[in-house]
Parts: structure tokens; C-alpha cells; sequence
């Protein structure tokens, strides 16, 4: 592991309440979306949004009882199964705008993202890839869409205490 400081946020242990290292991760993760997105790196951001929303059903679902707390926490559920066990502990998430059901907005972009990451050098064999600027459109849309879900995850789960 390098020893040099590569964040991109400048969160300091000063100033946090409560949980200060996870305000750091957390501004770490912010500041590192927003530069994804302002360079194009949209693997990055749709992988940090995923990170943003998985932890925020695993605290709820925990805190609800609708889950276990793990040792660890890779031993929590897949992002499909942490969609699922939230659609059973709150029927009708709704978004903070009230727009839509955030369970179904959530599990959708999912799809989308699955699609991202598997479909950059995918194709069947002896056929062409789809092309490159098509997959950076499809990556832009997931990445600013799952920003906006991770936002709105976690207002509904900070809403929902």
C-alpha cells in the first residue's frame, strides 16, 4: 500500500460529529464521484454510488431488524438481495421528491449497471463490440442517474430513522 495521500476530498478529522471516519469516507466518495464524472471515468462513480446505497439499506435494514449485523462486511447481502429484503421491510420507499418508488428507481438502475460493467468488451464471439461511444453514453447516464439514487438512498434512510 502506497504511503502517499491520493484523496480527493479534503475532509479533516476536525469539525465531524459523530462518526468522523465515515464522514471521511464519505467525502472522500463524494469528491471522488464528482471528479469521475467531470472526467469521464463513469466505472468509478456508478462503483462508489453502488458502495453509497448498499450501506445505506444495510444500516436501515439492520436497524429495522430486517437483516443481521455481520462480522463482516462482506458477509452482507448482494446489492439484488439488499433491494429485495428493503422492498419487504418498506413496501413503498417513496423519494424524497415524491416522484416515484425509490425500491423500484433503485433495482433498475442496478440493471442499468450491470449492464455497464459487463458490456464494455462484451459481444459474441466473432462479432463486434457495441462501440465505445456508445457504451460512454450508457456510462454517463448510469453515473449521473446513480449519483442521484445515492442522494436520494440516503436522505430516505436519514428520513426513515
Amino acid at each position: 500500500m502506497s504511503t502517499g495521500d491520493h484523496r480527493k476530498s479534503s475532509a479533516t478529522r476536525q469539525g465531524a460529529d459523530g462518526n468522523v471516519e465515515k464522514y471521511i469516507s464519505y467525502s472522500e466518495a463524494w469528491a471522488r464521484i464528482n471528479e469521475a464524472l467531470e472526467e469521464g471515468f463513469y466505472l468509478e462513480a456508478v462503483t462508489i454510488e453502488e458502495s453509497i446505497i448498499s450501506d445505506r439499506l444495510i444500516s436501515y435494514l439492520v436497524g429495522v431488524g430486517a437483516i443481521e449485523r455481520e462480522n463482516e462486511v462482506r458477509n452482507y447481502p448482494s446489492f439484488y438481495r439488499l433491494i429485495e429484503r428493503w422492498r419487504e421491510a418498506a413496501p413503498q420507499p417513496v423519494s424524497p421528491e415524491g416522484s416515484s418508488d425509490l425500491t423500484d428507481e433503485v433495482d433498475k438502475w442496478r440493471k442499468q449497471r450491470n449492464y455497464l460493467i459487463h458490456s464494455m468488451v462484451a459481444s459474441h464471439p466473432g462479432t463486434p463490440t457495441d462501440r465505445v461511444e456508445d457504451f460512454l453514453e450508457v456510462g454517463k447516464e448510469a453515473a449521473e442517474r446513480g449519483a442521484e439514487l445515492a442522494r436520494a438512498v440516503s436522505k430516505w434512510q436519514d428520513q426513515s430513522r
